[in-house]
């Protein structure tokens, strides 16, 4: 899971911003000391620092993370993965029932936890039928950051943009989701 950190001085953000731009995963720890260094060095003060906290976002990510553990940890997941496996005779099949299983899961579910929770069975799957799980995996990847990025929910950067912006649960719902996504 990636963290991301901003602040009101340019210098500190263009400094960080490499972090969180994806070239190369920021994990909590780095991202805390990172932080600590910005208060210490006086670009950001304490109270500005904890204004910059989406809680907002935070509360949601951590509901959809408890929501997906529980679906794991009552199958759910595996569960998935089974019948796909079961009804997809040809690998081309898989890969496609793959592609759309974890796309839809990920529009309504955080992705990096359907990526979790779905790997190990799809690994197994490909193990049992003695074929190379990698364009699997790939194709796992793939569909759970574009099924993400369909829906306000789908992952912190569209939650963390649509709490920004004003949006509310309730207006999204009588408009239609997929109408106010980012896509």
């Amino acid at each position: 899971m990636t963290l991301w950190i901003s602040s009101s001085s340019p210098s500190s953000r263009s400094s960080i911003s490499g972090c969180s731009s994806g070239n190369f995963p920021v994990s909590p720890s780095i991202a805390l000391l990172g932080t600590l260094a910005i208060v210490a060095t006086g670009r950001l003060t304490v109270q500005e620092a904890w204004l910059a906290i989406d809680t907002s976002t935070i509360a949601l990510l951590f509901g959809l993370m408890v929501i997906s553990a529980q679906f794991r940890l009552g199958g759910f997941y595996d569960e998935i993965v089974r019948r796909i496996a079961a009804h997809a005779a040809r690998p081309e099949a898989l890969l496609m029932a793959v592609v759309v299983a974890a796309g839809a899961l990920s529009a309504v579910l955080a992705n990096d936890i359907v990526c979790l929770a779905m790997a190990p069975m799809l690994i197994e799957a490909c193990a049992q039928r003695r074929i190379t799980p990698v364009p699997f995996l790939l194709a796992l990847a793939c569909a759970a950051n574009a099924g993400s990025a369909a829906t306000l929910i789908g992952n912190p950067q569209n939650m963390s943009s649509a709490s920004r912006c004003g949006f509310r649960s309730r207006a999204i719902c009588s408009t239609g989701l997929l109408r106010q996504s980012p896509v």
